[in-house]
């Protein structure tokens, strides 16, 4: 289940037994990967490796191999090999972040997944990722964030929910319901608590910062 931390001020999974959170805007309004960087390091151990990219809308999953910003694309992924923790982050305004966790083989992911990153199939590509890094289906815990709802997101005349299609597509490829966690938001018609593209008249003042840790 998907609860809210009234200390830290970010929703996080309780099935996710990882350090992890998205963000509400009572944290701060980041407007820039600095300002998001210094967060992190202030609430984690300090020593984490974090990672982020310039994201594009793509279904472009790039791999962990250095500190700070790599590569554009739309998810980040990493296997727990690397000599200290590693915090990957995605920024967010309507569309949904997702985290994937695969516990055996130590796997994470930070997905931006919005109408056309669906289209794009990143979720499809997300899971074939884990599963050339030794990932399993069965094992994979998949936790979907804050986004824009059905409500208020109408694409080419219909109205489209983010969250049921994301759900919908992990469906397919083989994950169960008991393996993803998710809670219905909008962040248009929760903007007191969430940055949002449409809420803020295409004006946003900050992105929400969506992290997880290894």
């Amino acid at each position: 289940m998907i609860q809210y931390n009234e200390r830290e001020k970010w929703f996080f999974s309780d099935k996710l037994l990882l350090k992890h959170g998205f963000s509400t805007r009572l944290i701060a309004s980041f407007q820039t990967d600095s300002e998001r960087i210094n967060y992190l390091q202030k609430n984690l151990d300090g020593t984490s490796r974090i990672c982020y990219l310039k994201q594009i809308h793509s279904a472009e999953i790039i791999p962990v191999i250095d500190e700070g910003f790599t590569q554009v694309g739309d998810g980040l992924i990493c296997k727990k090999t690397l000599s200290k923790p590693v915090c990957l982050f995605v920024k967010t305004a309507d569309c949904l972040p997702i985290f994937f966790y695969e516990k055996k083989q130590q796997i994470i992911a930070a997905v931006h997944c919005g109408y056309q990153g669906l289209q794009k199939r990143i979720i499809q590509k997300t899971l074939s990722f884990f599963q050339k890094l030794g990932g399993k289906m069965a094992t994979i815990q998949a936790v979907i964030g804050p986004g824009i709802g059905e409500c208020c997101y109408n694409k080419e005349g219909v109205f489209y929910n983010l969250t049921k299609n994301a759900i919908l597509q992990l469906q397919e490829q083989g994950i169960r319901n008991e393996q993803i966690d998710y809670r219905i938001f909008c962040t248009k018609c929760q903007n007191d608590l969430f940055h949002s593209y449409r809420g803020e008249n295409k004006q946003v003042s900050g992105q929400n910062l969506n992290f997880i840790s290894l």
